[in-house]
C-alpha cells in the first residue's frame, strides 16, 4: 500500500468515529437533550469529513457536507432553532452523509438524485440556495485533486503594510493535523475569506530528500491578515486544528499618529534686530 492510500484509509477510519459521534449528537438533538457542546461536536464531525473528502477529491460527499455544515452552523449560532422538524431533517442528512462516505470508500458512486431531497430540505431550513448540487462548492471550484510535483521556495515572513491593522498569524501543523484529515491549504484559504492576506512559508525544518518521513510535518506558515475583524473570527478558522498545531495569533495595530508640538525655547526664532543701526561714535583727530 502506497503512502497516499494509507492516508486515505486513515481518513475512512476517522470517518467511522466521526459518524458515530455525529449520530449520537443528532439523537440528542432529536430528544431535546443537546447543549452547545453536543451541537458543536456534530458540526465538527461534518466539517472534518468535508475537509478530508475535499483533499481526496470526493466531490459529491463534499457538496452534500457543505450544505449540511451550513445548516449545523446556523444551529450552533442560534439562527436556526433545532425543533422536531429540523432535527428530523438533520437525522436524515446524517444517514445520507454516511452513504456518501461508504460510496467513497468502495469507489462506487451514488445515484445522481440520491441526496437531492435531503439536500433541498437542508437548504430550506437554512434558508440558503444550493444551485447545481452536482458541482463542487465555490471554495473548491477550479481545484483539481491530482498529485503533482511543485517547486517550493522559502519566502520572507509576511508583514502587514504600514498604516494597516489586522492579525499576524504563525501556523505550524503537527503530523496529527494531517492524520485527522485536515488540510492546511484549506484552512489558509478559509482565513483569506476574512480579508486580504499575505502568506509566506517557512522551510527551515525541511530535511534533505533522503531524510524526509512522509508522515511528518515540516512546513510552517506566516499569514499577515489585513482585516479589522474580532480575534474570535480568526480563532474559529483554526477551531479544528487546535491541539494539532503550533498557533500564534497576534494583533497588528496602525501606528499612533504623531502629534505636532510647539517649538522649544532652543528652537525659537532669533530675536529680530531693530531696523536702525546706531551712528558710529565720533573720534578726535590727532
Amino acid at each position: 500500500m502506497d503512502q497516499m492510500e494509507a492516508i486515505k484509509q486513515t481518513y475512512f477510519q476517522e470517518c467511522e468515529e466521526l459518524l458515530a459521534a455525529m449520530e449520537e449528537g443528532l439523537l440528542a438533538i432529536e430528544n431535546g437533550e443537546a447543549d452547545g457542546e453536543v451541537i458543536n461536536s456534530v458540526f465538527r464531525a461534518v466539517h472534518s469529513m468535508k475537509g478530508g473528502g475535499g483533499a481526496f477529491g470526493f466531490e459529491a460527499l463534499v457538496a452534500f457536507a457543505h450544505v449540511f455544515e451550513t445548516a449545523m452552523d446556523q444551529v450552533r449560532s442560534g439562527k436556526l432553532e433545532p425543533d422536531a422538524n429540523v432535527a428530523k431533517v438533520l437525522l436524515r442528512a446524517g444517514d445520507i452523509l454516511a452513504d456518501h462516505v461508504a460510496a467513497a470508500r468502495s469507489g462506487q458512486a451514488l445515484a445522481a438524485d440520491h441526496d437531492r431531497a435531503v439536500k433541498e430540505d437542508l437548504a430550506r431550513i437554512a434558508n440558503v440556495e444550493i444551485g447545481n448540487e452536482e458541482a463542487a462548492p465555490a471554495e473548491f471550484e477550479g481545484l483539481e485533486f491530482k498529485p503533482m510535483q511543485v517547486a517550493v521556495e522559502e519566502t520572507k515572513p509576511a508583514t502587514i503594510r504600514e498604516g494597516e491593522i489586522g492579525w499576524s498569524i504563525r501556523f505550524a501543523p503537527h503530523a496529527a493535523l494531517y492524520e485527522h484529515a485536515n488540510e492546511p491549504a484549506l484552512i489558509i484559504r478559509e482565513l483569506m475569506t476574512l480579508g486580504p492576506a499575505e502568506v509566506s512559508i517557512d522551510l527551515s525544518k525541511l530535511p534533505d530528500l533522503k531524510s524526509i518521513e512522509p508522515g511528518n510535518a515540516y512546513f510552517a506558515w506566516t499569514i499577515a491578515l489585513s482585516a479589522d475583524v474580532p480575534r474570535q473570527k480568526v480563532e474559529e478558522v483554526f477551531e479544528f486544528a487546535v491541539g494539532d498545531c503550533e498557533l500564534d495569533i497576534s494583533p497588528v495595530a496602525a501606528p499612533e499618529p504623531q502629534q505636532c508640538t510647539a517649538p522649544s525655547d532652543v528652537d525659537a526664532a532669533p530675536e529680530v534686530l531693530p531696523d536702525r543701526v546706531p551712528d558710529p561714535i565720533p573720534t578726535e583727530k590727532l
